[in-house]
């Protein structure tokens, strides 16, 4: 149902890998063409290298980094629609996922804004399971979509993860990975009653 085309749509480096990296890895070895689009990625080289190697472990056939300021992508909303809604015609996407609308940071906020508006004409739109701190809306996540995943998924996952050398202090080094597989695990018995791992999305729109 998702096709052979995906885009994945992402405020900053890791939040794509974070929220959907295993998924990533999964459709990439279906045979999927798989992108990603960062809207903050321009102004730090570091993190666009982070991305790349993230991409790699996952199998992502390109990584683009936008030119969005972190934290205010808002200023740069019309520039940045303009280029993704490129990313999505050259792609020919067949979906295209992003950030949940009512995410408590304003930058994913902004990224699912421009994203859902690049996609109008996309057949599927479907958004990702915010995490910690940013899914903490009144607005609660929906989760009806459910991706299985195997442990080779979830592995190639947190070496995505481990890929942000930048960012692992921040949320605690080790503790960020086992924290996602943690997660994984859980999302697996609650919404599907399997012991495994899963990543949930919540649909906006598909195209039977």
């Amino acid at each position: 149902m998702l096709g052979k085309r995906i885009l994945l749509v992402g405020a900053h480096a890791d939040d794509v890998e974070l929220n959907a990296g295993g998924s990533i890895h999964k459709w990439c070895n279906e045979g999927r063409e798989v992108e990603v689009a960062i809207l903050a990625g321009h102004q730090s080289r570091v993190r666009h290298e982070e991305s790349k190697t993230a991409g790699a472990h996952l199998g992502v056939h390109r990584v683009y980094s936008l030119g969005g300021r972190d934290t205010a992508l808002h200023e740069s909303f019309n520039d940045l629609l303009s280029e993704l809604e490129s990313i999505v015609a050259n792609l020919m996407a067949d979906t295209v996922i992003s950030h949940f609308h009512a995410d408590t940071h304003q930058d994913h906020v902004t990224t699912y804004k421009i994203a859902v508006a690049a996609a109008r004409k996309v057949s599927n739109f479907l958004m990702f399971k915010p995490t910690y701190p940013s899914g903490r809306p009144d607005i609660p996540f929906q989760p009806n979509v459910v991706s299985l995943l195997s442990r080779s998924n979830m592995d190639a996952k947190l070496r995505a993860i481990n890929a942000f050398e930048s960012q692992r202090p921040k949320y605690g080094d080790d503790s960020w990975a086992l924290a996602m597989l943690a997660v994984s695990q859980g999302d697996a018995w609650t919404y599907a009653g399997v012991h495994g791992y899963a990543e949930l999305f919540q649909l906006g729109r598909l195209r039977l």
